[in-house]
Formats: C-alpha cells, sequence, structure tokens
C-alpha cells in the first residue's frame, strides 16, 4: 500500500465503508481486523484489546526515545446503523462507498472512517521512513463510540497510554479545531405508581401521570442557568410503561439524556432533577457521567495543529464539538483531547451521508505533519 499517494485513502475509506460495522449489528472486529493487518504488514507493534463483551479495540504504537508528552491519533470503527425508515431514502447503497461529484457517499463515510483512515495513512508514512521520534506515537481505533464507549473505557489501564499526553480526536470538524467538547450523561428515572382497573375512576396511581408530571417540571426550568452551563440541555429519550391494557400501570421507566456545556460537572444534573422530583416517587439511576472539556489556550496540540493548518491554506478556526466522543474518555486518564477531522457532523447519522475527497486528502496531510512536529525534535 502506497501510503503517499493521494488515491490510497480514496480506497481504504471505501474498503472501510463496505465494511458493515453497525452498533448495534455487526460488531467492528472486521474493520480492527484489517486495519491491524495494514499496520503489521510493515511491521508495526499493535495490540487487539477486548471489552467485557467481546469487541475488538485496536491500539498501534511507535515508541519513542523518551517517555511522556506523546500523542494519540484516535479514532472509532463502529457506526449506526441505518434503519428500515432511513433506507429508502438513500439515493448511493448505504455501505458501497460509490463517489460522485468528488464525494465519498456511505455510512461512516464521514462518521468517522474518513478520519480513521486519514490519520491511519499518516501513522503508517511515519514509520515507514524509519525515524525513531522523539515521544510514543499512538494509533487508536476504538469499539462501540457510538453507544456506551466501552471500547475507550477498556483502554483507560492500558499501559501504552502511560506516556501519552495528547489526543488528537479525528471526528468530522468540517477541518475546524474543536478546542472545546460537550459532556454527556444519561441515565434511568423510574416513576412508581399503584396499580388498579382501568374501568374505575379515581382509584390507582398512574405511573404515566407521574412521568408526565416530572417532565413538564424538566421543561419549565433551564438546565444551563440550574449548573452554570449556558447551552446545556435535557431530554426524554425512551419512555416505557404499561401492564397490558385495562390496568392502570403502577410503573413507567424513563431514559433521560442531557448534554453539558463546560464546565459543568454531570453529576449536577441529577442533583437538580432530585430535587425537582422530591415529592413524587421516582427512583434515579445515572448510568454514564463524560465530563465536558476545554483546551488550554497554550496548549502544545491546539499550537501545533494550528500552524499546520495555516501551512495547508486551512484556516485555523476553532469551534465547540456538541457531541461526546471517545475524548472525553481519555481525559479521566489525564490525557487532553482536541478534535479535528474530514466530514461534517451535520451529515452523520443521516440518509446519503458522505465525505468530500478533498477533505480526505488535507486531513492526511494535516495528520501527518502534526505528527513530525510532535515526533521530531
Amino acid at each position: 500500500m502506497d501510503t503517499k499517494n493521494d488515491e490510497t485513502i480514496i480506497h481504504l475509506v471505501q474498503d472501510l465503508v463496505r465494511m458493515k460495522s453497525d452498533n448495534p449489528g455487526e460488531e467492528e472486529s472486521v474493520v480492527q481486523l484489517h486495519l491491524r493487518d495494514l499496520l503489521s504488514e510493515y511491521g508495526v507493534q499493535t495490540d487487539l484489546v477486548e471489552t467485557a463483551t467481546g469487541r475488538l479495540s485496536l491500539l498501534a504504537r511507535i515508541e519513542g526515545r523518551r517517555s511522556g508528552g506523546g500523542l494519540m491519533l484516535a479514532g472509532h470503527a463502529d457506526v449506526v446503523p441505518v434503519s428500515n425508515e432511513e433506507f429508502p431514502a438513500w439515493r448511493y447503497a448505504p455501505y458501497g462507498g460509490e463517489i460522485e461529484n468528488k464525494k465519498l457517499f456511505g455510512r461512516g463515510s464521514s462518521d468517522m472512517k474518513g478520519g480513521l483512515a486519514a490519520g491511519l495513512l499518516a501513522f503508517l508514512d511515519f514509520f515507514r521512513n524509519n525515524v525513531e521520534p522523539e515521544v510514543d506515537l499512538l494509533f487508536v481505533s476504538t469499539a462501540d463510540e457510538e453507544d456506551r464507549m466501552t471500547g475507550s473505557r477498556s483502554l483507560l489501564d492500558h499501559p501504552w497510554l502511560d506516556s501519552i499526553d495528547h489526543a488528537l480526536i479525528m471526528e468530522p470538524t468540517d477541518l475546524k479545531i474543536a478546542t472545546e467538547g460537550f459532556g454527556r450523561t444519561f441515565g434511568q428515572v423510574i416513576c412508581r405508581g399503584e396499580k388498579a382497573h382501568g374501568a374505575v375512576s379515581g382509584v390507582g396511581h398512574n405511573a404515566i401521570s407521574i412521568a408526565m408530571e416530572l417532565l413538564s417540571r424538566m421543561n419549565e426550568i433551564d438546565l444551563g442557568l440550574k449548573i452554570d452551563a449556558a447551552e446545556s440541555f435535557w431530554q426524554p429519550l425512551e419512555i416505557r410503561a404499561g401492564v397490558k391494557p385495562g390496568i392502570v400501570p403502577d410503573r413507567c421507566d424513563l431514559v433521560i439524556d442531557a448534554r453539558i456545556a463546560y464546565p459543568a460537572d454531570p453529576e449536577a444534573v441529577w442533583s437538580v432533577l432530585a430535587e425537582l422530583g422530591k415529592d413524587l416517587s421516582i427512583e434515579i439511576t445515572p448510568e454514564d457521567l463524560r465530563r465536558p472539556w476545554r483546551a488550554e489556550p497554550d496548549d502544545k496540540l491546539l499550537s501545533v495543529l494550528t500552524n499546520v493548518c495555516g501551512k495547508h491554506d486551512i484556516a485555523p478556526t476553532q469551534m465547540i464539538f456538541r457531541g461526546s466522543t471517545d475524548g472525553n474518555i481519555f481525559l479521566e486518564r489525564g490525557i487532553a483531547p482536541i478534535i479535528f477531522g474530514p466530514g461534517s457532523l451535520a451529515l452523520a447519522h443521516r440518509a446519503n451521508e458522505y465525505v468530500e475527497i478533498g477533505a480526505l486528502k488535507k486531513a492526511k496531510a494535516v495528520y501527518r505533519d502534526v505528527i513530525d512536529q510532535f515526533a521530531l525534535p
């Protein structure tokens, strides 16, 4: 594989799009093993790490002369599925990798097999130059980013991360530099009522009514004001209730999801909710806590990336990334994230997703130069 040839990235992205790695659905193993084989072919040190449910994440390392200060290029191999309702809206085969008008179409092309391919080729190209880097370099492809992020969580204790201080997350940003990222928390709320016969008015206590009251109270407040982080918001994403027709339900389950702006603490969301529902019969169980983050002004990766973008005539426009990423998880290890990648978040998770071929080539060139500036004294 010619890592310097601009056409190579097109073929690699097409190959990855054609490998179904839906989450939930087909697991990422086919993608991870393919990337592992490409790296191993040139002698790169790799490691496959399983989650508790057997999903695979991939790490590759180029060892540096000293510990500390290292750089990780990170992405994920899973994609959201194409639903039966979405499928008719596709003008191209969702897993075909077709090209038209200098755009490569397919599920995951933008989020984020395009960025993953660009990072892999930049990493491999540096390795093939046979230059020992000053610091450790990692390429990481995680599992399960689109759901519970069990892939990146399974890597937090990996010894190769000991020497890594910076993570370049290759999610789609339209080649803008995300210097801040939202956090996320979600969990279950059980609303408890009293079962009764549905034909008798005024008996029992309908758990759905309790849920409606709680949701009404949530809608009446500005979560951002409550947790001192403007633009934060919450919403229900699931509701389940009912025993059978004719019975007043005594239980209604909600899944509440909150997107949290910097510098709020995700745990504050559940404190606010508990206060709102203190007179209601509810049980709250947070299931995930992902902290928001903001890069320091003197962050080395931010400085390097800004300079490299200028070199490639890319305006170093800064932005806030409103989704959560593996960067939120690596932050728990003290690794500072910056997000930069080809494609657009606005095109992800929808019909006719695509990535511009020109953006793929630019991203690969930027990643390659960022590696050089980190790795070479």
